[in-house]
């Protein structure tokens, strides 16, 4: 409707209270659009009826029938872990969305999990909607090791809502038995008449602090007017269009807070085109807030046309004021293909973040491919980093049957140069003959390598 102001759903208010953007109150947990709305918009468009998923409310709309999802979504980017004093523990910083026009309410995942137990007890982590209600709870069982350790055991989860964030226990009184997640991830293979395919553009294998403080700003922060590179922390992906039909809407979203002595600080963060050396029109995600804003989720829609094929894209980070006393800060960055019809896409699962250490947190079970409608009959894989000495090289892993630890080999024909002081992504051309479906799948790299991360791709191809 032309004229009409834009408006954010606070989702702590429920339904009732409106927002403009950039002027959510401090402390409530919000999804904000910068652009253009779907579902949680309330302001009425000639054509587009209007449908807010909200736990407990059904909703009745030809939008959210007969579609499903198809792929693979990454929660955690930047560790998480629990500690001694006054918990539970939110990690904001963990906000994921399920735009319900591609992910029905009957959509399922398995959930898989990097993780570190050694409490000697079970861990509740539980999952938390956007209404702040608690709609699951995981069961991390003890492992006794200070090393990470893959884990698949959960039940599988049909999740009510569109926002949902993490929760950790507080820990048992001796520090030594705490727990960290280092990944998780839900994983589903149901198919339909549209797809959609999330794309990590943020991973971080450092941090373990809580959300936001005086000790930690995120994965990267600045201060700058200008438009700054967030360095090993963000990821690139190359847009090859023959992979891709028929993508009907890109959805750019980012967790991002603001740090400010004063208040004021206005976070931006674009969508850059690294071939063009330029940011992709209309992608700016904004976040404004007061002294210290709790991590929010941003997001946008974007045509396919702002696209280039052959392109490389990554994202950029800014203060907009440019002040010594306000800081941008960025948590996790995702774009999201969407789908329809659906007749071409990449299965990506993500087997590495920025570690060189064979067990550095992001292990995932091999994949039967045979299972995957569509799928093409090859396995490749993006591998993302660059390094800080010369002749230095990134590798797929195969763990064997191994949910932890360093046994195994790197993957023949999965190696991947790396160059001194330059971020690359390498396209792994097909090696099923070498992959092993069933193996557990991480990433390995040279000592002066910096890995960003590691993607599994399976082609689909639907008839």
């Amino acid at each position: 409707m032309p004229g009409s102001k834009p408006v954010v759903i606070s989702t702590f208010d429920g339904l009732q209270t409106r927002h403009d953007i950039g002027k959510v109150p401090p402390g409530k947990l919000t999804e904000a659009h910068n652009i253009r709305f779907r579902e949680e918009s309330i302001i009425s468009k000639p054509g587009l009826s209007l449908a807010l998923t909200v736990p407990g409310v059904s909703t009745s709309s030809s939008n959210v029938t007969m579609m499903n999802a198809f792929g693979s979504i990454e929660v955690v980017d930047d560790p998480i872990q629990n500690f001694t004093d006054a918990g539970p523990y939110t990690f904001l910083r963990t906000l994921f969305r399920l735009d319900r026009g591609y992910y029905p309410d009957n959509v399922t995942f398995a959930i898989e999990a990097d993780y570190q137990n050694m409490s000697g007890a079970d861990y509740s982590v539980k999952i938390f909607n956007g209404l702040n209600q608690l709609v699951n709870t995981l069961v991390f069982p003890s492992t006794g090791l200070n090393d990470p350790t893959r884990y698949s055991g959960f039940p599988l989860w049909t999740p009510v809502g569109s926002l949902f964030y993490l929760q950790l226990p507080l820990a048992a009184s001796d520090n030594s038995h705490k727990m960290f997640i280092q990944s998780l991830r839900l994983r589903t293979t149901d198919e339909g008449a549209k797809g959609t395919v999330d794309i990590p553009m943020t991973a971080f294998d450092v941090g373990t602090s809580l959300d936001q403080g005086a000790s930690y700003r995120g994965i990267f922060s600045t201060q700058s007017a200008t438009l700054q590179d967030p360095g090993q922390a963000a990821s690139y992906w190359k847009y090859n269009a023959s992979e891709w039909a028929t993508l009907a809407n890109i959805n750019f979203s980012a967790v991002l807070g603001t740090f400010s002595v004063f208040g004021g600080a206005v976070a931006e963060l674009d969508l850059f085109d690294v071939t063009a050396n330029a940011s992709v029109t209309g992608s700016a995600l904004t976040l404004a807030g007061a002294a210290n804003t709790t991590p929010t989720l941003v997001h946008v829609d974007l045509a396919p046309s702002v696209l280039t094929d052959g392109h490389i894209y990554t994202i950029k980070l800014k203060s907009q004021t440019g002040s010594a006393n306000d800081q941008a800060i960025l948590h996790k960055s995702r774009i999201t293909l969407q789908l329809s019809p659906w007749a071409k896409s990449l299965f990506m699962v993500r087997v590495g973040k920025n570690s060189s250490n064979i067990n550095g947190g992001a292990r995932a079970l091999g994949l039967d491919p045979t299972t995957l409608t569509g799928w093409d009959g090859t396995v490749k894989a993006d591998l993302i980093g660059s390094a800080h000495a010369d002749s230095k090289n990134m590798y797929l892993f195969d763990g064997v049957l191994n949910e932890t630890g360093s046994t195994g080999a790197n993957i023949v024909g999965t190696t991947a140069p790396q160059i001194n002081g330059t971020k690359t992504i390498t396209r792994i051309a097909d090696f099923r003959a070498n992959y092993v479906a069933g193996h557990r799948i991480l990433s390995n790299a040279d000592n002066g390598a910096d890995p960003t991360q590691s993607l599994l791709i399976f082609p689909i191809v639907k008839t």
